[in-house]
């Protein structure tokens, strides 16, 4: 928690919205939510609120579709309710929730979907929004149970020239230059 809290209070002072993809039950988007009071930027929210989508092994992935699915969108957005202004709960499958948005700039992301096919979507649809100085946090980058996570990360920024930084907390960032 106190990585993303840190890392968005200096994302406050950059142009762009902040995203979480992988909400569960809301946890983290509160702590976002409360950090981002009266900044005027959006907070963007992606989960399906069914579990995760498909799987697969071969590609590292641990969980299986429909883990994490003791959440709903009623649930979330009633804890989120005090922090309404700026919240924007989309609802669906990654890539296809990101559907619409392709508009947006973006100074702070966090990612925690766990498995292969929606983080490599992630890092599809935002590292290219994201600002000069902007920060992708990836939660569970070093658990072995997401190994299908760090697979993606590691394939999308094989050829970039921005390094994944991996924290002690099993986290990694990236920090666009």
């Amino acid at each position: 928690f106190y990585i993303l809290w840190k890392f968005a209070q200096y994302a406050r002072q950059l142009p762009g919205d902040l995203i979480e993809c992988g909400v569960f039950r809301g946890g983290t988007a509160v702590l976002l939510a409360r950090t981002l009071r009266e900044s005027g930027k959006a907070l963007w929210l992606f989960d399906s609120f069914e579990g995760l989508s498909e799987s697969s092994e071969s590609k590292g992935d641990f969980y299986r579709k429909g883990d994490f699915n003791e959440t709903s969108l009623e649930s979330v957005s009633e804890l989120l309710r005090p922090f309404s202004q700026g919240i924007k709960l989309r609802k669906g499958w990654i890539p296809a929730s990101f559907m619409g948005l392709e508009h947006l700039k973006l100074s702070f992301a966090h990612v925690d979907v766990d498995i292969f096919d929606p983080s490599l979507a992630c890092c599809d649809f935002i590292y290219p929004r994201l600002v000069s100085g902007g920060v992708m946090i990836f939660d569970d980058y070093g658990y072995p149970a997401c190994r299908g996570e760090r697979n993606a990360v590691d394939q999308f920024f094989f050829d970039k020239d921005q390094p994944v930084i991996v924290l002690p907390t099993g986290q990694a960032v990236v920090i666009k230059s």
